[in-house]
């Protein structure tokens, strides 16, 4: 037998093995690992020299020299980084939520699509019966033939519904067992197929704290973060260096004696230089490029908060709309479709109706029946979809 799961248990397992949860939140760890080296200097330049340096003698040097950045570009570097770590910890919250969301759709269809085999299971034993008892009174005499094919015709469409609800039921199990990341095709296990919850879900205002919004709203400040990182590249360059060469020949350290220096001896040399940016047209435009974006950013926020905003109108009122027609199957349908189909059992049996009208009155009750299962399903994706939209 299949292993049953309870939603929390589903939701559990999601959040702990689905691959794309998994993936959002290594990239998390990358950024927060660029923020573990933000001093990233130029390469340090090592060489020497042989040769007439100096004069006709041969000399050598040796120099080494470092250009560093200023301390605001690494400073710079880091808030990018951290914004971008701030921005992906949001990704992995949104995409937790679109998880949830979906893990509640596919186990509230695989409940729906469990009822139904239920009813349809049910109706088979029924409707076996009746195909019985047709082929009886057609063999005494009772009946004509019309009866008879009709019964036998309904349940060939009924083998068909179960056939069709097996596969439906197969293709939602494969999509829960992917969004689990798990080797087992898992059934749901619930007491009830109804999802509590109320409209009083639609609070517009809530839209701002949705994950999706957070997330754009942080990515402005990545952007910011970005631009400012630019700016920072227009400060000069240091570089320090050291050189240390000979000076071979004659020399005269006080200005009145001359003294040989061979190649032994070692004059030192420090240096300390800047680095200013004349040319520095394209790093303009990738600031100016960088502002656009923050444009760019601010619109795209502006553009989910107010697509939220509506879509959470809209389930809301698709809510309510499912609500009350589920109001009327729970406090009148069911039980009319139950009264039907009593009825009409006592009246075929008693000879008051024939096949066909038994037939065309179990029809109705039936389709009151998986017309309830329809609005119920329909109800729990509403409720499911307000809930997601206030980030629950």
């Amino acid at each position: 037998a299949q292993r049953k799961v309870t939603l929390d248990e589903a939701l559990k397992m999601a959040t702990g093995k689905n691959l794309s949860v998994q993936s959002a939140r290594t990239e998390t760890g990358y950024w927060k690992q660029l923020q573990s080296a933000v001093f990233d200097p130029a390469k340090t330049v090592i060489g020497s020299e042989y040769g007439n340096i100096n004069s006709f003698n041969n000399d050598t040097r040796f120099f080494i020299s470092q250009t560093f950045g200023m301390p605001v570009v690494y400073r710079k570097q880091k808030d990018w980084y951290q914004s971008n770590e701030a921005a992906q910890l949001q990704m992995v919250n949104w995409k937790e939520t679109e998880l949830r969301r979906e893990v509640k759709k596919v186990f509230y269809q695989l409940a729906d699509l469990l009822e139904r085999k239920k009813i349809l299971l049910r109706l088979d034993s029924v409707y076996s019966r009746f195909q019985q008892s047709a082929a009886l009174r057609l063999k005494a005499g009772e009946s004509n033939l019309l009866e008879k094919t009709t019964a036998d015709a309904q349940l060939q469409q009924l083998s068909l519904q179960q056939q069709q609800t097996d596969a439906d039921i197969l293709i939602a199990q494969q999509y829960l067992q992917w969004i689990l990341n798990t080797n087992e095709l898992l059934l749901p296990s619930y007491s009830t197929v109804k999802r509590e919850g109320s409209a009083g879900l639609a609070d517009t205002s809530a839209v701002i704290q949705h994950p999706q919004v957070q997330y754009s709203r942080l990515m402005e400040k990545t952007t910011q973060a970005q631009t400012a990182v630019e700016k920072s590249r227009l400060s000069p360059d240091v570089t320090i260096g050291y050189n240390n060469m000979s000076i071979i020949g004659y020399q005269s350290p006080d200005g009145i004696s001359q003294k040989y220096y061979g190649a032994g001896d070692r004059f030192n040399i420090f240096s300390l230089s800047l680095g200013v940016l004349i040319f520095n047209k394209a790093a303009k435009a990738r600031i100016k490029a960088g502002q656009l974006n923050e444009q760019v950013s601010k619109l795209v926020t502006e553009s989910a908060t107010l697509q939220l905003k509506t879509k959470l109108q809209q389930a809301a009122e698709e809510f309510r709309k499912q609500e009350r027609s589920l109001h009327y199957y729970e406090q009148t349908g069911v039980q009319q479709s139950e009264l039907i189909i009593k009825n009409a059992k006592l009246a075929f049996e008693k000879g008051e109706i024939s096949y066909l009208e038994w037939s065309m009155l179990m029809n109705n009750a039936v389709n009151i029946q998986l017309g309830h299962l329809q609005t119920l399903f329909q109800y729990n994706m509403a409720l499911i979809e307000l809930e997601y939209l206030n980030g629950k």
